[in-house]
């Protein structure tokens, strides 16, 4: 009887612990976002501005991160009227430094990133500024464009994202930009570039906010028995 009830306790352990082992998340869970800040700026200003966002998790709380998108700006303060249309990528890590309590997936994380970007510049005119004259200075017509490729910068970010709805999440994302490359000619010079926003010509450093409404896949798979 001793022997028989050591037996029959032997077989329902091995079974339970398939049961339990059964399913488990994939630990990429992968996240896909859209730049909502850019897209309802670019709606308002008759712009065309679209971006993309995905992290994956690769390890305990690191991310890695890719954006991109496409972006058009008009420009014109008075004295200088350009449209400015081109692409950029973005990839680099962000680490979460936010401890969630259980069923909490929030994420505060910290990133690097480098950037890149291609576009053209298409000056319409310009005005010559002579403060004082008692003339009113006339535009100067140009309708020429400018390509500027092989722009690139590094980026430190701050990321905030928070569960709305299940697998459904609101961020928002402030960055330090430092300009690395940018064609710079006698003729003209870049003042905005899609992926880093505006240039200011007496510092490479820039900066940028944007808003991000993702969805993460938090997908099962089957363990092998």
């Amino acid at each position: 009887m001793f022997f028989g009830y050591i037996s029959a306790q032997e077989q329902p352990k091995d079974s339970l612990t398939n049961v339990h082992t059964k399913f488990k998340l994939n630990p990429l869970n992968l996240r896909i976002g859209f730049d909502i800040g850019n897209y309802l700026t670019g709606i308002v200003n008759s712009e065309n501005k679209t971006g993309f966002y995905l992290d994956s998790n690769i390890y305990k709380n690191y991310f890695l991160t890719i954006l991109f998108g496409k972006e058009t700006d008009n420009f014109n303060n008075g004295l200088l009227n350009v449209r400015t249309q081109g692409t950029y990528f973005k990839t680099g890590i962000d680490y979460n430094i936010y401890d969630n309590w259980p069923g909490m997936d929030n994420q505060v994380s910290v990133g690097f990133y480098y950037g890149y970007s291609n576009f053209d510049a298409f000056l319409y005119d310009y005005v010559i500024n002579q403060p004082g004259s008692f003339f009113q200075p006339q535009p100067v017509e140009v309708n020429r464009n400018f390509n500027f490729s092989n722009n690139s910068w590094l980026e430190l970010s701050g990321k905030l994202q928070v569960e709305t709805f299940k697998n459904l999440y609101l961020g928002y994302t402030i960055s330090l930009k430092y300009l690395l490359t940018s064609k710079r000619t006698d003729e003209f010079e870049a003042i905005y570039i899609p992926g880093f926003y505006k240039v200011n010509s007496h510092s490479n450093f820039g900066f940028g906010m944007q808003y991000f409404i993702s969805y993460r896949f938090k997908i099962k798979k089957t363990a092998k028995k």
